[in-house]
């Protein structure tokens, strides 16, 4: 898994079921934004597409219109957080 960020890599790294959801949520905005960056590898993608089913069935009860409210009411603030940090960049 090359240039995975550290939430990413714990949720790689375990049972994806063992990880608590707040890590869990943290690693899908990893993806997300990298995913916007083009920073992911097939691996990568796949370990997202788990994280991503799993907040989903989590937090939104398997509901994606909930999923998509809350990503659009987060995304400019998480990506931001992003933006800055140099484990982002290209």
């Amino acid at each position: 898994m090359t240039g995975m960020l550290p939430a990413i890599t714990l949720v790689a790294s375990a049972a994806l079921g063992d990880v608590p959801l707040k890590d869990v949520e943290q690693a899908f905005w990893d993806c997300d934004f990298r995913g916007t960056q083009n920073l992911l590898d097939f691996e990568d993608a796949h370990v997202c597409s788990d994280v991503f089913e799993r907040l989903k069935a989590e937090k939104f009860n398997s509901e994606f219109d909930r999923f998509l409210e809350w990503w659009r009411s987060n995304k400019s603030r998480e990506y931001a957080a992003r933006v800055e940090t140099p484990a982002y960049r290209r």
